[in-house]
Formats: C-alpha cells, sequence, structure tokens
C-alpha cells in the first residue's frame, strides 16, 4: 500500500543517464491501492493462506511486544495480528479508504494515522516498526529518506520487523519491466484501469547491505521457495545497538 508524496519534485538517474521524476509514478500507485481498498483485506487474506503458518511462527520469535507501529498497514491484516501481542499498534497508512475498514474492526489497542510516509516526521519512538508488502513499492530515489523516518520512528535497541517478497513471486505478475531504471510491474483495478507500480524483489542478503550505509543491519530468512513461493520475513536494528 502506497501513500501520498510531498510536492517536492524527485527525480532519479538511471544507469543510461535519463532522469525519471517518479513524483507522478507514485501517485497513480496510490491512485491504484486506493482503489483496491475494498476488497484487498480478501486478497491478502487468500494470498498469503500458503504461507501464513510460516510466517507466523517467525513472527512469534520476533520482538513485536510493547508499543509497535504498522506502517502501510493497508486493511489491517498484518494490523489484527500485532494488536494480539502488542500494548498499542499504530497503524500508518496514505489511504484513508483502508484506514475506514481498520478502525471499523473496532481493536482497543489500535490507533490509526492517515499520514504520507515519505513525508511524515514521527512524533515520537515506538519499540518497533513493523511494515508488510510495502518495501518493495518504495522508488530507489526515496529508499534512504524512507529509512531516515524509519530511523526516526525506532526506540533506541528497537526492532524493525519486515514481510515483503523475493524474485520467486515474480511468478504472479502480469508485465515486469523497467521504466529509466526503475522496476515496474503491471496492475489492473476490476473497472479496467492499468496501472504501473513500482516492484523490487529483495533477497534477504541483498537488502540487508542496501541499508548498511543506512546504519541498519540484521537478517532475512525465506519462507515458501521449495513450494514456488517467494517470501521474506526480516529483523532488522540498528548497526549500534547492542543486539547481543
Amino acid at each position: 500500500m502506497l501513500a501520498l508524496i510531498d510536492g517536492a519534485r524527485i527525480s532519479v538517474l538511471s544507469t543510461r543517464g535519463a532522469r525519471l521524476d517518479t513524483t507522478d509514478l507514485v501517485l497513480r500507485q496510490q491512485e491504484y491501492y486506493d482503489g483496491r481498498a475494498e476488497d484487498w483485506q480478501r486478497w491478502i487474506t487468500r494470498y498469503m493462506r500458503p504461507v501464513e503458518g510460516e510466517v507466523s511462527k517467525l513472527l512469534a520469535e520476533l520482538p513485536l511486544d510493547g508499543h509497535v507501529l504498522d506502517m502501510a498497514c493497508g486493511t489491517g491484516y498484518w494490523t489484527r495480528q500485532l494488536a494480539d501481542r502488542a500494548t498499542s499498534v499504530t497503524a500508518l497508512d496514505g489511504s484513508a479508504a483502508m484506514l475506514e475498514q481498520v478502525a471499523q474492526a473496532g481493536l482497543p489497542n489500535v490507533s490509526v494515522v492517515h499520514a504520507d510516509l515519505f513525508s511524515w516526521n514521527p512524533p515520537t519512538e515506538w519499540d518497533a516498526v513493523f511494515f508488510a508488502h510495502w518495501l518493495a513499492h518504495v522508488p530507489d530515489d526515496r529508499f534512504d529518506r524512507f529509512w531516515g523516518t524509519v530511523d526516526g520512528a525506532l526506540a533506541p535497541s528497537g526492532h524493525v520487523v519486515i514481510v515483503d517478497v523475493a524474485p520467486e513471486e515474480q511468478r504472479i505478475e502480469e508485465h515486469i519491466h523497467e521504466r529509466e531504471s526503475v522496476p515496474l510491474t503491471r496492475r489492473r483495478l476490476r473497472d479496467g484501469r492499468q496501472y504501473d507500480v513500482v516492484k523490487k524483489y529483495w533477497e534477504p542478503e541483498e537488502l540487508i547491505e542496501r541499508i548498511q550505509p543506512l546504519g541498519f543491519t540484521g537478517s532475512g530468512t525465506k519462507i515458501g521457495a521449495g513450494d514456488g513461493f517467494g517470501f521474506v520475513v526480516w529483523n532488522v536494528f540498528r548497526s549500534s545497538d547492542d543486539q547481543s
């Protein structure tokens, strides 16, 4: 699920020297996910069913207690699971339509926040920051800034827990392509509208290597690859925090 962006015109320099302004691309992604709000909970439940048990087992072993921030929460598929463990959950998303479904669930320890994930400034710190099916949609020109936001939201010795897709999941996509080095895939709404969304499939070690210069480290565990699925659960923390 993708949040609205601020008014800045942010560009990425491709390896071929061309410049792609990702502003309109991200706005279109937001439009697509707004259009999916009505059926998203049903879709994500069905999509995750083959690996749900394995993912839940891994998450149960990770520090998701205390006060948890659920970034890009969507309709709350993961928020509900977090609420069973956490003291409180702050569910943050850029889609008001999706957040309505989170609010309607009536979870007593969950509060919702409608905000732009690319320009939002954390007002406090959380013991854990969680996001699922989001990082793959972050364009590279916004990647470092996003992790700066994560750093600002994370309490000392806190953990970042991520669930996302690995390259094996490319099997379900309609049309994988690049536009000036930005990886994209084609998506459609029921009314026939087409959208190109950013879709970066991170290998576990690849992501850890990418975030190390940003002050983070950790590890990722692949799930379902032997059965033709591609998911990863990452446990990430600041390099400066003693996790021994």
